[in-house]
């Protein structure tokens, strides 16, 4: 470090290469910061009602660590639970610590060996990175004071450095460095430990300093877009600059007289806010920024956004010089009001800002609008400079030849027109300084300065035409030649410099913060017009190409545009996030209540009326249009926009909202009838009404359902009977306890209180429950074959729960009556007192056990009941199937496998007759795999085959084992069984 005194160039290269590494590292910081405070856990920012809050304790902990470590001996599962949930993010949090440690250490040390002379008057490279590093490190303090709460980062702290035995520098580092403030100057800032002088020169070069810099430096290139946010942060570092009013005066009326709101790398920071504790600095800014003042900035901004007029259509490579002034005009002005009219105000006086601000701006301006409006015109303009940047040796030497054959157009013009207000001589000279003009162009054209000879040249051709008196002469190759010219000068002018300019003026990464307060907005441009979303998301992922650009080592940019392009891909799904209850919505208005109505037979007039009604039939045309656009929205969303691909984003956003309207839909009020009456209605239209929603948006629907009701009824169903497998005991109250979340459990209890032996008795001949008092029929089979037809996976979790009941109370059974045997010693008097209490627990237990198998046996009857009404769809599959096999079928003996398929709970939408036709179409089911689930069905030949390898649902092959124990009961003996084949074997023949 003793070089840094240096100052010879050989060394500042030294620096230079020292500083980038430095400036790399604090951009990966900052993103690591942002990107991990997305994935704390809720549970850790706030462990009120978390199972966790025993073990996650603030730096209280550190009072009495060895009184604390004998507590939370008592919580190691909950310690293990908690690690093994969170290792990756511990993992990263002590990464982060490390880095944080040693980027702010490395700056400092390097600050303190540097010598201080004259360090900003020579302006350079390593100036401008000295400035951006500090600047990154206040940044990076700004993002966990505003991301993190203070005691959220003393828990992760703690836990660190609980669980961990390798406590690294850097966790050491975070124990000092991120505990809660004490009082308001200890602040991150003042941790830091920036030596003061060199915040002071900041201040002093910047507050007094700072015309004379911009005239005679030509640099400033890197820190310029972030000046606002330097001195923001350079006061938080140095508050006794305070004290300083002259200074504060002049940097508050170079930077802030005209804003009081900017986006520091990305949060929104309100001056009149952050300052509001600062006596000194709010007045100064108070006596500047007043609601008179907001409302005339408002209006002068308004302006300049409204007298930009942005092209439409397509875009020429000409018109880019011109538009490029215009669209960072547009974009400063959008910057400023979309910040100062965002409304999270904390104060009085920055609420009444926001509020002038707001009063001054039309009813037509929507900020999003607004940015997508120019978004579309900046997506053509970079498009085609980048396309053209490509090919841009080819294009000037097409642009040079097309203007030296208009050129010798001219020259051809001037030889044979004939009566020229020109002598001979003259004329002899014009033409051949054309020539000379055409020459130069083809030698010079193509070089550096060729967009200053092609102005040139313009300027040169338009005034010696118009000197001359040529201009009716030559007025039809003219404005062909000025427009030539014109692209050339653009041609000449691209370069990667200006497209990277042009990309961060355009890039609005204060934006990001602002999308939560968008969510609506955003969710209704992508149902009515979703191609202004779609420019949105474009504009908005230009902040990452920008901030991975400047990170200077290559290496380092790929992981940071990564991390980046996560964060706001979770941040657009997050507003996008109601978009499945929006479908839901289209749902209950258009699609369910048509599919509620029944037509009769025979029409009267009444009926006819409201078939003819115009406004009840275009509902459901709505509904379906409105789907459509949804459909489209998330088809023209780019899939990083999304995080992932966009269907599947949708699709699990459907599934999230099924699950909550299956909850619901399952209720347990009222009767066992009415309960499950109701749950198979509504499931009926729900099922069609989703189908008939996810066709429109090309979504598995039909899967989508299967699966959550699946794993509705069969998961729960398996989890309450491994715990009661592990308890050894039944307890009726685990089928109605979180009713309100697990609403089977509680339909299961109902049929069980129905049935119950003490309150109710079973009329064999009538097969029914009745009460044992009012002698009321409470319940019958009937109702399971109802919620069959509705539900089937429902009857197969119940079922294997009234087994497993059943099973439990005979285990219980068992073990009460193993003192009565033979071999085990029991006293006389304990042999009385058993034989009193036996017959009444063991009798409540047989009842139980008895009530458990009739309603298993009553299910599985309903579902054989229900395997029995499609043996016509069998025997018709059966008819194909042999068609198919002996080459006579075709497309129409192929469509009697359709109504099979449908029972089997497999898509119809994708089973067409052109998808079964084609054994290589993209359908569910292929053609083969149906052919052979007829084989296995029916029994061809006496060959038995198996399922096999076959990828089909679970609950598709339950039901096809039903079926085909329905179709074969009686057409084999017991002792005569067929040859069994696999099935895989099978579709490899076929």
């Amino acid at each position: 470090m003793d070089l840094i005194k240096a100052r010879d160039g050989g060394v500042r290269s030294v620096y230079e290469s020292f500083l980038w590494n430095v400036v790399d590292e604090g951009r990966a910081i900052t993103v690591e910061i942002a990107r991990l405070a997305d994935i704390v856990p809720q549970y850790i920012i706030d462990p009120s009602k978390s199972r966790f809050k025993p073990i996650l304790l603030d730096y209280n902990y550190f009072v009495n660590c060895e009184h604390h470590d004998n507590m939370l001996s008592m919580y190691q599962d909950l310690d293990d639970d908690i690690f093994t949930e969170n290792k990756q993010l511990f993992a990263n949090l002590v990464n982060l610590f490390d880095s944080l440690a040693s980027f702010i250490t490395t700056f400092k040390q390097y600050l303190e060996e540097a010598s201080s002379d004259s360090r900003l008057e020579e302006w350079d490279t390593v100036r401008e990175l000295e400035l951006e590093a500090f600047y990154l490190i206040g940044l990076s303090c700004l993002s966990l004071e505003r991301l993190f709460a203070a005691h959220t980062l003393e828990r992760l702290v703690v836990l660190l450095f609980r669980l961990l035995d390798d406590r690294s520098s850097g966790l050491v580092f975070a124990l000092d460095f991120l505990h809660a403030p004490q009082n308001a100057e200890d602040t991150l800032f003042s941790r830091v430990g920036i030596p003061l002088h060199f915040v002071d020169e900041i201040l002093e070069v910047f507050g007094d300093r700072f015309h004379e810099i911009q005239v005679h430096s030509s640099s400033l290139t890197r820190i310029r877009p972030i000046l606002p946010s330097l001195l923001f942060l350079s006061l938080r570092f140095r508050p006794q600059t305070l004290a300083n009013t002259p200074r504060l005066s002049r940097i508050l009326d170079l930077f802030f007289r005209d804003q009081w709101v900017i986006s520091v790398g990305g949060h929104i920071v309100n001056l009149v806010d952050d300052w509001s504790n600062q006596k000194l600095l709010s007045s100064l800014l108070a006596s500047r920024i007043t609601p008179a003042r907001a409302r005339m900035l408002t209006d002068q901004q308004l302006a300049a956004l409204q007298t930009v007029d942005l092209p439409q259509g397509s875009m020429r490579i000409s018109m880019i010089p011109s538009l490029i002034p215009l669209i960072s005009k547009y974009n400063a002005a959008l910057q400023w009001l979309c910040l100062h009219s965002y409304d999270k105000s904390s104060t009085r006086k920055s609420s009444g800002l926001t509020t002038a601000v707001k009063t001054s701006l039309t009813d037509h301006f929507e900020p999003h609008l607004a940015m997508a409006n120019v978004a579309r015109v900046e997506h053509n303009i970079i498009t085609v400079y980048e396309r053209t940047l490509r090919t841009k040796k080819e294009s000037l030497e097409e642009a040079t030849a097309s203007v030296c054959s208009l050129i010798d157009e001219i020259a051809e013009i001037l030889k044979l027109t004939p009566n020229l207000p020109l002598k001979e001589d003259r004329k002899t000279k014009l033409i051949d300084w054309f020539v000379v003009l055409k020459t130069r162009l083809q030698e010079e054209a193509q070089g550096q300065k060729g967009a200053e000879i092609a102005m040139e040249v313009k300027q040169r051709v338009d005034h010696v035409i118009s000197s001359v008196g040529l201009s009716l002469t030559l007025a039809a190759v003219s404005p062909r030649l000025q427009q030539s010219l014109d692209a050339l000068y653009a041609l000449s002018s691209l370069n990667k410099t200006h497209l990277r300019s042009l990309k961060a003026t355009s890039a609005p990464g204060y934006a990001i913060e602002m999308l939560a307060s968008w969510s609506s907005q955003l969710q209704y441009m992508l149902v009515n017009s979703p191609l202004p979303l779609r420019a949105l998301c474009y504009k908005l992922f230009l902040t990452v190409g920008v901030e991975a650009v400047s990170v200077h080592s290559s290496s380092r940019r790929s992981p940071l545009a990564r991390a980046l392009s996560s964060r706001l891909s979770k941040r657009l799904r997050a507003s996008l996030d109601s978009l499945p209850h929006q479908i839901f919505e289209v749902i209950d208005t258009c699609v369910i209540p048509q599919l509620e109505q029944r037509w009769p037979t025979a029409l009267d007039k009444s009926e006819v009326r409201r078939l003819a009604d115009m406004d009840e039939r275009l509902k459901l045309a709505e509904g379906t249009r409105a789907l459509a656009n949804l459909s489209l929205g998330v088809a023209s969303l780019s899939s990083r926009a999304m995080g992932g691909r966009p269907r599947e984003v949708v699709s699990e956003g459907i599934r999230r909202e099924l699950r909550v309207r299956l909850q619901k839909m399952i209720s347990c009020e009222g009767g066992v009838h009415d309960s499950i009456g109701r749950a198979g209605s509504e499931s009926n239209l729900l099922r069609s009404a989703l189908i008939l929603a996810c066709e429109h948006m090309r979504v598995p629907g039909s899967a989508i359902w299967r699966e959550e009701v699946a794993s509705l009824f069969e998961k729960e169903a398996e989890r309450i009977v491994d715990r009661a497998a592990k308890r050894k005991t039944w307890d009726d109250n685990w089928l109605d306890r979180e009713g309100a979340e697990r609403r089977e459990r509680s339909m299961i209890r109902m049929m069980i209180d129905a049935t119950n032996p003490k309150k109710t008795r079973y009329i064999g001949h009538e097969q029914a429950w009745r009460d044992t008092k009012s002698g009321k029929e409470v319940f019958t089979p009937a109702i399971l074959s109802r919620l069959e037809i509705s539900l089937p996976l429902c009857t197969s979790s119940m079922s294997r729960l009234l087994r497993a009941r059943a099973s439990i109370s005979l285990r219980s059974i068992l073990n009460q009556m193993r003192p009565l045997m033979p071999t085990t010693d029991v006293s006389p008097e304990s042999l009385v007192r058993l034989s009193r209490s036996l017959p009444s627990s063991i009798g409540d237990e047989l009842a139980g056990m008895t009530q458990s198998l009739l309603l298993a046996h009553y299910l599985d009857h309903a579902r054989m009941r229900s395997a029995r009404l499609m043996v016509p769809h069998v025997s018709r599959a059966l008819e194909a199937t042999t068609q198919f096999m002996n080459g006579e079928g075709d497309d129409s003996s192929l469509l009697s496998l359709l109504p099979l398929l449908r029972h089997l709970g497999l898509s119809p939408s994708g089973l067409s007759l052109s998808s079964l036709s084609s054994p290589s179409s993209p359908a569910p089911l292929s053609p083969i795999a149906a052919v052979c689930i007829a084989l296995w069905l029916t029994e061809v030949g006496g060959v038995q085959t198996t399922l096999g390898t076959l990828p089909l649902p679970s609950e598709t092959k339950t039901r096809l084992a039903l079926l085909r124990d329905t179709v074969v009961a009686g057409r084999y003996p017991s002792k005569n069984k067929p040859k069994v084949i696999n099935i895989q074997n099978t579709i490899d023949v076929l």
